[in-house]
């Protein structure tokens, strides 16, 4: 048990790594600025985010828990259940990247959150492939 415990720490302290270690290689390739906190364009994108965010939420929250319980009940060995939330980490992703992109000062930043998304990907499909869960 400790050992699965210790292995899920690994896998997710190298993923964290690396989506540092990109993101700030993509900062300096491309010589994208951090918006300050506070900032009243951050503020306003945040709030665009957070009203598509929660539609998104409330239809995806049922999803997965219908996904979970079919997945314990009926595939236990299957990673139906990290597929369905990979999805909907993307999907919450690509919207904060058109956000982003469309009403941010910097538009650039949402080549930071698409790099993210490529490094999540990436470790998802490692991941699967090596069975490392």
């Amino acid at each position: 048990m400790i050992g699965i415990l210790v292995r899920y720490i690994v896998v997710f302290l190298v993923i964290a790594i690396f989506m540092w270690a990109a993101k700030t290689i993509v900062r300096k390739a491309f010589g994208i600025p951090k918006e300050p906190e506070g900032s009243r364009t951050q503020n306003y994108v945040k709030q665009r985010f957070d009203e598509v965010d929660q539609q998104v939420k409330n239809y995806t929250w049922v999803v997965l828990f219908a996904v979970l319980v079919v997945n314990v009940a009926y595939f236990p060995q299957s990673y139906a259940f990290i597929i369905a939330v990979f999805l909907y980490t993307a999907t919450r992703m690509l919207i904060k990247a058109y956000i982003e992109r469309k009403y941010s000062t910097v538009p650039r930043q949402a080549l930071v959150t698409i790099t993210e998304l490529a490094v999540l990907t990436a470790s998802l499909i490692i991941i699967l492939n090596f069975n490392l869960l």
